[in-house]
């Protein structure tokens, strides 16, 4: 089973669509996991398109 970028771009959605509700206002502890599942989501960003670019599989349109 190998890593695709499709895979990282349908986990980086939802990462994103879940960071906005974990951060409720004066909870630390929620506040930190929000912050790690944006920086999660920011490295998905990162690493699918090195991998699209490694594997052959990127668009003719992306610059």
């Amino acid at each position: 089973m190998s890593l695709r970028a499709n895979w990282l771009v349908a986990l980086r959605a939802v990462l994103a669509l879940a960071s906005p509700f974990s951060f409720i206002p004066g909870h630390y502890r929620l506040l930190l996991f929000s912050v790690a599942l944006m920086v999660i989501t920011g490295v998905t960003d990162l690493l699918d398109g090195q991998i699209a670019r490694h594997s052959g599989k990127t668009s003719a349109g992306v610059a």
